[in-house]
């Protein structure tokens, strides 16, 4: 497979690269650090909601075996379709704006599973427009950072994918001492939480100067 792709792939010139310890200095900008912890509380919404799906849909929503297979299959094409309409949007708008948008929804849609009646329809749709919504933030954050760090963007990128781990790793965490002590139902309300502290930090952050976080 290595050999495959050795002959596959374009052979392309190198280019002037930044040392990595200019590219280091780049994290001393609080936007592009900020930017790093709306990854984590959107990753952390998403996975202490997403780990615990089906026993949530199985004890609060009632759904049976096949039914939640079929949303979770319904839910892997949302996130996938995500990644594909995000990296589009990326291209057509600017990234804070599209972030700004997908974020509200975001919340909103948890919002809304905590609230309304328990119709196995409804949920379905809520449940796939918030993965669509979570998915579509993905490449968008991406960008995000190479518009503040162009000339350090490879690492920039390997540290937002980091934070994306820890997304999914703390969710999982904290989602599973919450049950220790709580239903399953909670979950929704930690994903609410973490969902909403992301934005307030994306708000904070891409509404604020760069020269209010560390730039000279």
């Amino acid at each position: 497979a290595v050999i495959m792709l050795y002959m596959a792939l374009p052979h392309l010139a190198a280019e002037n690269e930044t040392s990595i310890t200019e590219q280091i200095r780049q994290l001393k900008n609080l936007k592009i650090l900020s930017s790093f912890c709306v990854t984590l509380f959107m990753f952390i919404g998403y996975s202490s909601v997403s780990t615990y799906l089906a026993p949530y849909l199985s004890t609060v929503w009632e759904m049976s075996v096949e039914k939640i297979s079929f949303v979770l299959m319904l839910l892997g094409i949302a996130s996938v379709a995500g990644a594909k309409i995000g990296g589009q949007l990326s291209d057509r708008f600017t990234p804070t704006k599209t972030l700004f948008i997908c974020m509200f929804i975001q919340t909103a849609i948890l919002v809304l599973v905590q609230i309304v009646p328990h119709i196995a329809f409804l949920a379905i749709i809520l449940l796939c427009l918030w993965v669509l919504t979570v998915w579509i933030c993905g490449p968008i954050l991406g960008v995000n950072l190479v518009v503040l760090a162009p000339s350090a963007a490879g690492v920039m990128l390997s540290f937002n994918s980091s934070f994306v781990q820890f997304g999914f790793a703390g969710g999982a965490a904290i989602g599973g001492c919450i049950l220790d002590r709580f239903s399953v139902a909670a979950v929704i309300p930690i994903g609410i939480i973490a969902a909403a502290t992301a934005a307030l930090i994306g708000i904070y952050s891409f509404k604020t100067p760069s020269k209010e976080f560390g730039k000279k």
